[in-house]
């Protein structure tokens, strides 16, 4: 996916979340919905379906959502990534005396 691809899908992310937890979202409107399916279209160019079918739009979404975080998840990995400071170990406190009850 490139990245205009990627920037392309990033204002839906809400959506794709939504669907794909079989939550009722907004139909983006169906220029949205054509330019997901170029965007699948350019990893799976034989991907059928049709924009006039309510669940057949409803799994492009899904598909285009599964790819968008695979890659967000791939983009984040590939980031480089600070070192994480080790922390020094704290010293150990000094245990409080207590008073023994004394029996009677």
């Amino acid at each position: 996916m490139t990245d205009e691809q990627f920037k392309a899908l990033a204002p839906y992310e809400d959506l794709f979340d939504k669907v794909l937890h079989n939550q009722p979202g907004k139909y983006p409107g169906r220029a949205v919905v054509e330019m997901m399916l170029s965007v699948i279209r350019t990893a799976l160019p034989r991907y059928k379906t049709n924009l006039n079918c309510g669940t057949c739009v409803k799994h492009l979404i899904q598909d285009a959502g599964r790819m968008y975080f695979g890659e967000k998840k791939v983009r984040e990995e590939s980031k480089p990534q600070e070192p994480v400071k080790e922390e020094e170990p704290k010293p150990d406190k000094a245990k409080k005396a207590t008073r023994k009850k004394k029996a009677e």
